[in-house]
């Protein structure tokens, strides 16, 4: 690892050309970076809880739950998403958590005003990511990891993976699924 020079961050997310976005502090200003880290930008973005950054279009979601979309990281459009903790942009499909019941939805993208929204049962889920190939993988409250296969429909079915317990964050590659548990430990699984 190398550490890259910037801010507090508490939230970051990172396209594959090296632009990042990072959420700062108690405040939830936000910071941009083009450079993969070497130097930073304040955004106009502000009371942020979570950001994720991809090739061409850029999402926030803000203290109250609402859904940002930038393609600049400086003149952000509000979506029809509300209420959310947590957003996972997948190709044209953004996945959120929502804040009331931990419940995950699956958006259908166009435009920041055209999404078609799809919600699955309710697992309590706490955070979420999406492999390349369009796995979902959630975590629930309670350090249990489920996944579902991402598809834009209503009700999707998530399996519980028995062999994985007591997580509270998790990513995942075609190759690989990192956890962290919740004393803290990072684990790297090969899938």
């Amino acid at each position: 690892f190398t550490k890259v020079e910037g801010y507090d961050a508490v939230r970051v997310s990172m396209n594959s050309t090296g632009t990042m976005m990072a959420h700062v502090n108690q405040k939830g200003d936000l910071y941009y970076s083009t450079d993969r880290g070497q130097s930073w930008t304040k955004s106009n973005a502000y009371n942020i809880m979570d950001v994720c950054a991809t090739r061409s279009v850029h999402f926030t979601v803000n203290l109250s739950g609402e859904v940002y979309e930038s393609r600049d990281m400086m003149n952000w459009t509000k979506t029809k998403i509300s209420n959310e903790i947590r957003a996972v942009f997948d190709g044209w499909k953004l996945v959120t958590i929502s804040r009331d019941n931990g419940e995950a939805y699956v958006h259908a993208y166009k435009s920041a005003q055209d999404m078609t929204s799809y919600k699955t049962a309710s697992y309590d889920f706490v955070d979420l990511d999406v492999d390349p190939d369009g796995m979902i993988f959630c975590v629930n409250k309670a350090g249990d990891v489920y996944t579902a296969p991402n598809k834009a429909e209503e009700g999707l079915a998530f399996t519980k993976d028995e062999d994985v317990y007591n997580v509270i964050a998790v990513s995942a590659s075609r190759k690989y699924i990192a956890t962290v548990n919740k004393e803290g430990n990072a684990y790297l699984e090969t899938r």
